[in-house]
C-alpha cells in the first residue's frame, strides 16, 4: 500500500511544489495512526498512505499544507496566509479534512492508545 501511494502521490506533489516554486528533497509514505502528514525542515515530507482513500481536493489540499511547512514550520499567521494564497478554499478544506479522518472507517485511523 505505501509503495502504491507513493507512486500516485509523488508525482502529484512534485508537480505541485514545482508551480508554487517549493523545493522537495525527498517524499515518502508512512501508514500512519494519527497524522496526514509531516514535513522536515531538510525537505522530506511523509504522507499518509490512507489519503487514498480521501477525496482529491483534500488530498491536493494536505499537499499544499505540508509544502507550506518548507516555508513556515509552524501553524501561525504565515503559514495560513502562505495556504491561503495556494488553496483558497483552505479553511473549508482543513475542516473538511479533520471530519474525513474523525469519520473514516476504524481500521484507517486507530489512536495511539496509552
Amino acid at each position: 500500500v505505501k509503495d502504491y501511494a507513493l507512486r500516485v502521490f509523488e508525482p502529484q506533489l512534485r508537480r505541485l511544489a514545482d508551480e508554487a516554486g517549493f523545493v522537495v528533497h525527498t517524499v515518502k509514505t508512512r501508514l500512519q495512526r494519527t497524522r496526514l502528514g509531516s514535513c522536515t525542515r531538510l525537505g522530506v515530507i511523509s504522507l499518509n498512505a490512507a489519503m487514498l482513500f480521501f477525496p482529491p481536493e483534500l488530498v491536493r489540499h494536505l499537499m499544499f499544507h505540508e509544502l507550506c511547512h518548507l516555508r513556515e514550520m509552524n501553524h501561525g499567521p504565515g503559514f495560513w496566509k502562505l495556504l491561503l494564497a495556494l488553496d483558497a478554499q483552505s479553511l473549508k478544506n482543513d475542516k473538511a479534512l479533520k471530519r474525513a479522518m474523525r469519520s473514516g472507517p476504524g481500521w484507517l485511523f486507530r489512536k495511539l492508545e496509552n
